[in-house]
């Protein structure tokens, strides 16, 4: 009876060994992963977009906000922040989305172009797709400008984004 104990351990021992094996090919080749932690997020401190636009007879810039804690930095360049649901995380290479209404404190329709986002993100596309013209008279349009970040994990970033309501592109 001892030999049978015997035998029975040594053929569990081999399966177990043959199993490892297998497990250690499996991954090897990328079949099987081991668990890891997700990457840090990226944060994204603030938003900062500059509009090209021109002035209407009045004098003052086109386009316009009409949202609360939007701060004006300097005449056609604007920053979402603080309590404007920055500082936000997303995870690396992630898309999100910036929401913009423009405001057409002008006489003639004027029509947003094209969207630019400085490195390291990339833009991706608008809602509603761009060219859009903006009703003149106080009329505005609101856009959803999908953006990706970076696969920087752990970075804390500005997203810089340039709107640009004057030329259309080449």
């Amino acid at each position: 009876m001892r030999l049978g104990r015997r035998k029975a351990i040594g053929y569990a021992v081999v399966a177990a060994t043959g199993l490892v094996i297998v497990l250690i090919v499996l991954i090897g080749f990328g079949y099987l992963a081991l668990p890891s932690k997700s990457p840090a997020p990226v944060t994204i401190a603030e938003s900062q977009f500059t509009i090209l636009e021109g002035k209407n007879a009045s004098g003052g810039y086109w386009f316009g906000f009409n949202q609360a804690n939007l701060t004006i930095v300097n005449a056609d360049q604007y920053n979402y922040s603080g309590l404007n649901g920055y500082p936000t995380t997303v995870q690396p290479g992630a898309t999100f989305g910036v929401v913009v209404v423009l405001w057409n404190h002008d006489a003639q329709n004027h029509t947003v172009y094209s969207v630019d986002v400085s490195p390291p993100f990339t833009y991706v596309n608008s809602d509603p797709a761009i060219p859009v013209s903006v009703p003149a008279g106080y009329d505005s349009a609101g856009f959803t400008f999908t953006v990706q970040a970076p696969n920087d994990a752990g970075a804390s970033l500005t997203l810089v984004m340039t709107i640009n309501a004057l030329l259309p592109p080449p």
